[in-house]
């Protein structure tokens, strides 16, 4: 019975041999124990071959083996380390591309964020077109209806015309009523104030209480905008009283051009 075999695979030698001679086996490197086999197992590559023939040809009666010409000598090792390699560039190559996509989100979040911001902007731009156009409008009729309270008066209808809705108006409406109500009293003051020249007005009958009150409305209400007293949240309404008071005043003082 022969003592030393030696048998082979696509990629290893395996080397069987008593265990007393087992350091002849450990003398050829690379090298691995295989307990199942009860053998030694070498990589099929040239150098192996050639070192298990100088070392146990003399005592193998038939060799075998054969030279790993134009055999794939790859060992289990670099398989693995091939994949491991191939896994690593996969693994680089997929953080690259979440990279990219992480790029292009935030490139999309940017561009989300400019499109809602200029959404609401322009929502602003048209609420406050829509706001102007209603003011307008409203401020159209308002000065359409004093004029009609004034009796389509065409000085006074020049004058409501003329006139920007505004924290002045109320000032200024009231200040061409005074420039009226001038002309009506006569007073040696050469500058009355409107209260002299409400209460000459009642003194000597040219005023009626009716105008009066419109009157006192004016000045009271005037003095109120011109001290910065009126509240934001009423000064529509604030000027649309004076606006209802001044043209009733008006058509009760009936006055010609200043």
């Amino acid at each position: 019975m022969q003592l030393i075999n030696l048998e082979q695979t696509n990629n290893h030698y395996f080397l069987t041999i008593p265990q007393s001679l087992k350091q002849r086996a450990k003398k050829i490197s690379p090298r691995q124990w295989d307990p199942q086999r009860s053998a030694w197992i070498y990589p099929r590559n040239e150098l192996t071959y050639q070192s298990l023939l100088e070392e146990f040809e003399s005592d193998i009666q038939d060799v075998h083996i054969t030279s790993p010409e134009n055999v794939n000598t790859t060992s289990a090792e670099d398989v693995k380390h091939k994949k491991s390699d191939a896994l690593l560039k996969k693994f680089d190559d997929l953080k690259d591309e979440n990279k990219i996509l992480e790029n292009k989100v935030v490139e999309v979040e940017q561009e989300r964020d400019e499109s809602l911001s200029l959404i609401q902007q322009l929502s602003s731009e048209v609420e406050s077109l829509k706001q102007q156009s209603n003011e307008s409008n409203l401020e159209q009729e308002i000065k359409d209806i004093s004029k009609k309270c004034a009796g389509n008066n065409p000085n006074f209808n020049k004058i409501i015309d003329d006139l920007e809705f505004g924290p002045y108006l109320p000032i200024e409406i009231t200040d061409h009523v005074v420039k009226c109500l001038s002309k009506k009293i006569n007073l040696n003051n050469p500058n009355p104030s409107f209260f002299d020249l409400i209460k000459e007005g009642e003194e000597s009958g040219v005023l009626d209480q009716e105008t009066s009150d419109y009157l006192h409305t004016l000045r009271k209400q005037r003095n109120d905008f011109a001290h910065g007293g009126v509240d934001l949240k009423v000064r529509m309404s604030r000027v649309m009283f004076v606006i209802t008071a001044a043209s009733l005043a008006w058509s009760k003082l009936n006055c010609n051009p200043n």
